[in-house]
């Protein structure tokens, strides 16, 4: 089992670390985020106890600056999953994307600071390719198409990470009225 030796290598390489087991933990658990597609089921599980360790962990975090290495595997994470939703009623719903998403809100709730930086990257992205991206005409026999985010779930995900962005964070707020005006929302 790939994922178990995985575990196994990353748990021995920082327990000679000089680091708190809940750092630790988190270095472990974020360090195996770029796998997280092969998972496969098990992944919306994974990225549930990532979510739960963030909100829900009464150990003091650290500081901000610790927690910018995670946002960014989430963010590329986010980036290079590709299309899972078809385009039709009875489409099969990406929970793994909806998991990314909320992971991401989780993260940024916590850490506000990292905001403005993962706007950057991020508001575009749901934006454009989760959220409005149109189909290509020319390919209406193709069932994964954009947008990413087709089903409730995912779009709604995707929305509560947009309004998390731009809420406290003038820059990413201005980004986000800018895409829905250009939109013509």
């Amino acid at each position: 089992d790939s994922l178990r030796y995985q575990a196994q290598r990353l748990v021995a390489g920082v327990a000679g670390a000089h680091l708190s087991t809940f750092e630790q933990v988190r270095q472990v658990l974020f360090e195996l985020l770029p796998s997280v597609n092969e998972f496969g089921v098990r992944s919306v599980q994974f990225l549930g106890l990532l979510e739960k360790f963030v909100r829900g962990s009464s150990v003091d975090p650290g500081p901000e600056s610790l927690w910018k290495g995670p946002s960014e595997l989430v963010v590329r994470a986010l980036r290079d999953r590709g299309i899972v939703e078809e385009c039709s009623d009875n489409g099969q719903e990406d929970w793994c994307l909806a998991a990314l998403l909320q992971l991401m809100q989780a993260i940024l709730a916590r850490f506000p600071g990292l905001k403005e930086q993962a706007g950057l990257a991020l508001v575009p992205y749901l934006f454009q390719d989760c959220l409005f991206a149109l189909p290509d005409v020319g390919r209406v026999a193709d069932r994964l198409q954009p947008p990413k985010c087709k089903t409730d779930v995912c779009r709604g995900s995707a929305f509560q990470l947009l309004v998390e962005l731009a809420r406290g964070t003038p820059a990413n707020f201005l980004l986000v009225t800018r895409l829905v005006w250009q939109q013509g929302l």
